[in-house]
């Protein structure tokens, strides 16, 4: 969220997960970001939804490859646009 923010976040919500902003049966909590990242970004958030489970970690997950591994070459994909893949989300990017 930081690298996205259209104003400051608080800095106690920089080490929350992505679970922290959802809850169980009822959804985003849209109160606790909404206000500090672009529509774009929310449009995108409001088409995810999310299960938590306690037993899987919040992960960096490389969206333009379906393994979520950063490769060089798919990294030049993007830069010469020669591979446009669609956008994948897990549950631990946004």
């Amino acid at each position: 969220m930081l690298e996205v923010a259209v104003r400051p976040v608080p800095s106690t919500d920089h080490g929350r997960t992505v679970a922290e902003y959802w809850a169980l049966g009822f959804g985003w909590r849209w109160e606790d970001f909404e206000t500090f990242l672009p529509q774009d970004i929310l449009n995108h958030i409001q088409a995810i939804q999310i299960y938590p489970d306690e037993g899987i970690q919040d992960a960096l997950y490389w969206g333009k490859t379906s393994l979520g591994l950063f490769s060089l070459q798919s990294a030049m994909d993007i830069v010469r646009d020669d591979n446009p893949c669609s956008e994948q989300v897990r549950h631990s990017d946004v």
